[in-house]
């Protein structure tokens, strides 16, 4: 026998040649097919939440310190809607809501005591809130969010 034959005989020997290797491999996934079957996996549970939210945009916000004004925010506005027809309600009057919202902040913007981190933040997002409420009527917003509020020096 040459040397290349008795090479063949060996790789068929140990499995090599012909896939051997891959039919004696162990299916190391099959152990977890069982234990976490389709058919005792919990039933998916979908919850109406019935919510809407309504992006306004940003919001550029004076800011004053002792009469002056001292800076601006940029503030990203969402409002969440009590339903959907309420989020129909609130998209159709957008532009009357921003431009309420604009208003009140031009006419009494906030104050800012020390610095801009000092700016009552919380304070602003309520009187928008009661704001955007003023445009679209009671029981339509469930609340106004801001998702940043970025500093813009003057």
């Amino acid at each position: 026998m040459r040397a290349g034959g008795a090479f063949i005989v060996f790789m068929t020997s140990i499995g090599v040649v012909g896939g051997g290797v891959i039919a004696v491999k162990p299916d190391l996934l099959a152990q977890f097919s069982t234990k976490f079957s389709a058919a005792e996996a919990p039933p998916a549970q979908v919850t109406e939440i019935g919510n809407t939210y309504v992006k306004v945009g940003t919001l550029f916000v004076p800011v004053m310190q002792n009469g002056k004004l001292r800076d601006r925010l940029a503030m990203r506005l969402t409002i969440e809607a009590n339903n959907p027809p309420a989020g129909t309600l609130i998209e159709d009057n957008l532009p009357r809501i921003y431009d309420a919202c604009m208003r009140e902040m031009m006419a009494r913007p906030p104050e800012m005591p020390t610095d801009i981190t000092s700016v009552d933040i919380e304070g602003v997002r309520k009187r928008l809130l009661a704001i955007a409420e003023s445009v679209v009527g009671p029981g339509q917003i469930r609340s106004l969010l801001i998702s940043a509020v970025i500093p813009v020096r003057s």
